[in-house]
C-alpha cells in the first residue's frame, strides 16, 4: 500500500484509538524503513558509528540506555521488544550534526491527527510501550 493511500486511511478513520494506532504504526514503519535503507547508525555488530568513533558515552548498543538505569530493559537479544516512537525519533548528537533528524510533519500531516501536547507525547516518552503511549494520547485529546 502506498504512503499516500495509508495516510488517507489514517485521516479518514473516525475511531480515535484506531486512528492513533494507525498513525503510530505508520510513523514507526516509516522510520524503521528509512533507518534500514539509509543505514544512518552504521551498526557493525553491537556498535554504531558514534560508538566506534568514541562520540557517545557508551561502548555498544547505540542509544539504548536509560539515564541512571543503564541498558534499556526492553532490549532483548540485540533487538527492541517494543515499538517506541520516541526512541525511534531520537537521534544522537553525532547523527544530528550530520543533519540526520526526523521531523514528524515531514512524514505525516501530523497536525491533522495530533494536537501540540500529543506531539510532545510522541517525542518524549522513551522506553514506553505503544499501548502506554496510545493511552497517553487518548488522555490528552
Amino acid at each position: 500500500m502506498s504512503s499516500k493511500i495509508k495516510i488517507e486511511e489514517i485521516l479518514s478513520t473516525d475511531n480515535l484509538e484506531k486512528k492513533y494506532s494507525l498513525a503510530y504504526d505508520f510513523l514507526c514503519d516509516y522510520i524503521d524503513h528509512d533507518m534500514k535503507v539509509n543505514n544512518h547508525c552504521q551498526f557493525d555488530g553491537d556498535t554504531c558509528i558514534a560508538n566506534r568513533l568514541k562520540k557517545s558515552v557508551h561502548k555498544e548498543y547505540g542509544c539504548c540506555y536509560q539515564f541512571r538505569k543503564g541498558l534499556c530493559s526492553r532490549l532483548k537479544n540485540k533487538d527492541c521488544t517494543t515499538r517506541n516512537i520516541s526512541c525511534k525519533l531520537f537521534m544522537c548528537e553525532y547523527l544530528e550534526k550530520k543533519g540526520i533528524k526526523y521531523n514528524l510533519k515531514d512524514i505525516l500531516p501530523i497536525k491533522k491527527i495530533f494536537n501540540r501536547k500529543q506531539i510532545n507525547i510522541l517525542k518524549g516518552n522513551y522506553f514506553k510501550t505503544k499501548e502506554e503511549i496510545i493511552n497517553k494520547l487518548l488522555e490528552n485529546k
